[in-house]
Order: C-alpha cells, then structure tokens, then sequence
C-alpha cells in the first residue's frame, strides 16, 4: 500500500464559520487550490525541478564548509 506525500508547501485553510476545506500552495505565491497530496500536484514538474535544485544548493554549501576545513 502507497502511502500518502504530503507536500511541504501546502497550507490548510481553516475558516470560523466553515472549519477545515481545501488549503492552498505557497509553492510561487499564487495560493493555487491545493489538497496537500505531491501525485495531484499541478505543477509536479516545476516542483520536483525546485526540490532537487535546492538539495544540490545544500550539498555545494556543505561541500565547501568540509574544504575550508
């Protein structure tokens, strides 16, 4: 059984008179319509192209700590 990705940049939205709905992506500030789950996202590609992008961002900036050292 596949378990569910929730993705990091999904925000619920609760209101006062409504409760919990559907939240919204903070991904590029346009606060699309959003569920949260990584397999319906709607901009799967740019998303995955952001994530691995920042990962290797992370590991040249680890990288030249160890050098300097």
């Amino acid at each position: 059984m596949e378990t569910e990705r929730r993705c990091s940049f999904y925000r619920s939205f609760k209101s006062p008179g409504m409760g919990y709905g559907r939240g919204h992506c903070e991904f590029d500030c346009t606060h699309s319509a959003c569920e949260g789950e990584i397999e319906h996202c709607g901009k799967l590609n740019v998303l995955k192209r952001y994530l691995m992008e920042r990962s290797w961002m992370k590991a040249a900036i680890e990288r030249r700590k160890t050098a300097r050292n």
